[in-house]
């Protein structure tokens, strides 16, 4: 997972910084401007001369030079008329303070006058070598500790341990990369590498890693702004419904996902405007796009408003026993297009919420085992409902199924009369999904009773009889000429 985000990462570099560098290249291999008559006075020539051999001076100038470019710098790209969506980082600030930071650090290394001498600037570079080395252990260490505490909340928040493993390895290879990357630059400053033979002082590649440093910083807020919703929707769901776990289950995935899709569709439009692009023309088209899938996927739209008011309304969750489109078995997944049944056999049925009609659901709330005794017509049907009530006692005093039992047995009576039997009726009321189990307890302990009780519980019988065919005249004339022969 590392190895692939460390893959990932280095072709977003790659790519920022090419499309960064992009104007750049453009502007300088393009028509030169015309050259303009400047005059410039002995005295301020002077000065010049004085600003550029005095390296704070200079470092100074420089950057004056830098903000003054940067207040009147112009957007060549867009029209003079049209409107744009300013970036999260530049309305938050985060770009000012970026550069702002860059430039006191480079004026703070040129100010020291360690890397005057050969000795002063071979002791800031192992004091600088050191510092990095020794913040990059720290923090990874402390990332490692971090971890270790933050078991208990993840669990608290319904946050995958996998995950959290995950941000934290992706946090600690940029802050690694950050500080090498520092410690490189600063290395670079001290020994004075000319401009030619050092990528940090070229205008592309400071513009390109302040748009990752952008592009990462809103990579980093929405994860933490989309855990933290993740977490509340958890923790709100779990206080309204309290221990009703398949609910929770059933419903928190779903509204997740939608919030997600939102959520990412917000965060794809920042990270555009990011990296310099005019969203207000993609946010017309989806407009215009939306409509006409809304006209062209109308049985989809309409699954999706089918199943959002059946999963409001709590006509089945997840755990649940049902019958529809045809299909019977257990509800292992519902989605907002879509549900998914698992049968006895394993079989897996995927039905679409508009092939269902109606909704048979065997657990809601409680459940309900009906039993239809057969016993023979000269038995005491009394006799045999109190044998009956007897198991049900036994049954439901037994502890490995008392609990699951919600009421006693509720006889109906006498059924109906079949060909060799009659059938009395009764039922037992349980928890959700327990009847099938009780249901057949209760039958293998019906059978021993009877057994003692020498109730007969009849099956399809056949009686035969054998009989002589009768004889006609021919026959009987035949045998006594026989007779007579003889």
């Amino acid at each position: 997972m590392l190895r692939n985000l460390k893959f990932a990462l280095f072709f977003l570099a790659l790519s920022l910084c090419a499309a960064s560098a992009a104007p750049v290249w453009a502007q300088a291999t393009g028509t030169p401007p015309a050259k303009a008559s400047v005059t410039v006075s002995q005295d301020d020539l002077k000065k010049l001369i004085t600003t550029l051999e005095s390296d704070t001076a200079r470092t100074e100038f420089i950057q004056n030079l830098k903000a003054l470019e940067k207040t009147q710098a112009q957007p060549g790209d867009m029209d003079e008329g049209q409107e744009t969506i300013a970036p999260l980082t530049k309305t938050l600030g985060v770009d000012n303070f970026t550069n702002k930071l860059i430039d006191r650090y480079q004026n703070f290394l040129a100010r020291n006058n360690l890397k005057g001498s050969t000795v002063g600037r071979i002791g800031l570079s192992l004091l600088t070598a050191l510092l990095g080395v020794g913040l990059v252990f720290f923090f990874r260490r402390g990332a490692t500790k971090a971890l270790y505490w933050t078991d208990r909340a993840v669990k608290w928040l319904d946050m995958p341990a996998a995950r959290l493993r995950f941000y934290a390895r992706v946090l600690r290879f940029v802050v690694t990369i950050g500080l090498l990357g520092l410690m490189l630059y600063s290395l670079m400053l001290i020994w004075g590498v000319e401009s030619d033979y050092n990528p940090f002082e070229s205008e592309w590649f400071r513009h390109s890693i302040g748009m990752i440093i952008n592009v990462g910083f809103v990579i980093a807020l929405a994860t933490i702004v989309w855990e933290i919703l993740n977490a509340i929707l958890h923790l709100t769901f779990v206080r309204l419904d309290g221990a009703n776990s398949s609910r929770v289950s059933t419903i928190l995935p779903i509204v997740r996902n939608i919030a997600f899709m939102a959520f990412a569709l917000v965060f794809f439009l920042m990270l555009l405007s990011e990296i310099g692009i005019n969203i207000l023309p993609l946010l017309a088209g989806a407009g215009i796009v939306g409509v006409a899938i809304g006209f062209g996927a109308q049985t989809m739209v309409k699954d999706f408003l089918s199943g959002f008011t059946l999963i409001l309304e709590d006509v089945m969750r997840v755990g649940d026993v049902v019958s529809i489109g045809g299909h019977s078995g257990v509800i292992e997944k519902i989605t907002l297009r879509k549900i998914q049944l698992r049968d006895y056999d394993g079989a897996v049925y995927t039905v679409p919420y508009s092939a269902i009609t109606t909704v048979t659901n065997r657990t809601k709330d409680f459940g309900m085992y009906v039993f239809e005794m057969g016993v023979a017509y000269k038995e005491d049907t009394d006799r045999v409902v109190e044998v009956m009530r007897t198991v049900s006692a036994e049954l439901r005093a037994d502890p490995a199924f008392r609990d699951r039992i919600l009421d006693d047995l509720e006889i109906a009576g006498v059924d109906r009369f079949a060909d060799s039997s009659v059938v009395i009726k009764a039922r037992i009321k349980t928890l959700p999904i327990q009847q099938w189990n009780i249901g057949r307890e209760f039958n293998r302990r019906m059978k021993k009773a009877f057994d003692q009780a020498g109730i007969e519980i009849p099956f399809p019988q056949q009686v035969t009889w054998n009989m002589n065919p009768p004889v006609t005249v021919v026959q009987e004339r035949r045998i006594h000429e026989d007779k007579a022969k003889s």
